[in-house]
């Protein structure tokens, strides 16, 4: 499997390929274009930043009913969709800032699926071939008033 993410060295963001101990500067986005720069750093050198830079984050809730009834929620037929704001994305070892203390804050995992493309009106399977670029787990905070 080949890993790819957002790196920096110092004021420097870059995408790369890590191989081994290194990573391979790429020229483009991983997504766009697979181009080695021929640069190399020691991953040891480098901070990991964000993988991808989206212009916009679509977040899907009360999507299953265990957790509709965890929240004691009535079930609405069909999900919550609502955007979140890119700068809601954190790097590996990011801080969540808890700007509200007196508010339970509850942490959940998520599912994460990033596109690559745009897709409008394919089959499923060419949407999970030609769109879809990447699934992973996110960690999502919210808050939650004090009981």
């Amino acid at each position: 499997m080949r890993i790819f993410g957002g790196f920096r060295s110092g004021d420097k963001f870059f995408y790369g390929e890590v191989i081994g101990k290194e990573v391979h500067t790429l020229a483009r986005p991983f997504w766009i274009e697979i181009e080695p720069t021929g640069t190399t750093l020691d991953l040891a050198d480098v901070q990991i930043d964000l993988p991808v830079a989206p212009s916009k984050l679509i977040a899907v809730g009360l999507n299953y009913s265990d957790h509709i009834a965890e929240m004691k929620r009535t079930p609405l037929g069909t999900p919550l969709i609502w955007f979140k704001a890119p700068s809601s994305l954190l790097p590996d070892g990011g801080t969540i800032e808890i700007a509200f203390p007196e508010h339970r804050t509850d942490f959940e995992i998520e599912l994460a699926i990033i596109t690559g493309a745009a897709a409008k009106n394919v089959s499923v399977q060419d949407a999970l071939f030609r769109s879809s670029f990447v699934k992973t787990e996110s960690c999502d905070s919210r808050r939650a008033p004090a009981k």
